[in-house]
């Protein structure tokens, strides 16, 4: 009856440890800037000329995380400018962890780029870069689709289109097509003293049944 004891709460405090680092994590959209379903002004971010495409369907994030279509972040219409459309999201609950994204690009011209930001105040101006996506010159070499977030926990997600910043020359006609976007948060270490009562109760069990 007592290694029963000891076996269920050793189980207990493992699961409980498990659930709150496999906690999900929940993306928001809040704004971006080639959106016709969402607002396209986000606090901080002055407004520059985008090319958007002229495919209307990729204008609309709610295409996200569908399983159909994708939402394209948008060109900066002038070459020099290296940055395109951004897109805004809220983190819920604010977590470390990995950014994971499919990009719809089938082998072509069509080199597209993305830098991630982070922030714990929804302000463009806050915004701190801690990577780029890339599909890697329209998948005809290795693209990169995750970014690890580390430093937070943080609050906002933004993508800004870097196309041109990464790649110069480029066919694409509207930037970086999103169609899916998902954070997996960091494990949560256990508490040392969860780890030694853990620890504990697993010694308890094998000296009782020893004795």
């Amino acid at each position: 009856m007592f290694k029963k004891i000891l076996s269920s709460a050793a189980a207990v405090l493992f699961a409980s440890a498990m659930s709150a680092s496999a906690a999900p994590v929940t993306l928001t959209v809040l704004g971006a800037e080639c959106a016709t379903d969402v607002t396209t002004s986000i606090p901080g971010l002055s407004p520059i000329a985008l090319d958007c495409g002229t495919d209307p369907s990729r204008r609309l994030t709610s295409n996200i995380n569908s399983g159909s279509g994708f939402y394209s972040l948008g060109l900066g219409s002038d070459p020099f400018f290296q940055l395109g459309g951004v897109i805004a999201f809220e983190i819920s609950p604010p977590s470390n962890g990995t950014v994971m994204t499919v990009e719809v690009t089938f082998p072509s011209n069509h080199f597209e780029a993305a830098n991630v930001y982070v922030s714990n105040t929804y302000d463009w101006g806050s915004a701190i870069q801690v990577g780029t996506l890339d599909n890697g010159a329209a998948y005809t070499t290795t693209a990169n689709m995750s970014v690890e977030l580390t430093g937070g926990p943080w609050t906002y997600l933004f993508l800004a289109d870097a196309t041109r910043q990464v790649y110069g020359s480029t066919g694409s006609q509207d930037g970086f097509d999103l169609a899916s976007i998902s954070v997996t948060a960091a494990a949560v270490p256990l508490p040392a003293g969860a780890v030694l009562l853990i620890s504990g109760l697993g010694l308890l069990g094998l000296r009782r049944r020893k004795a």
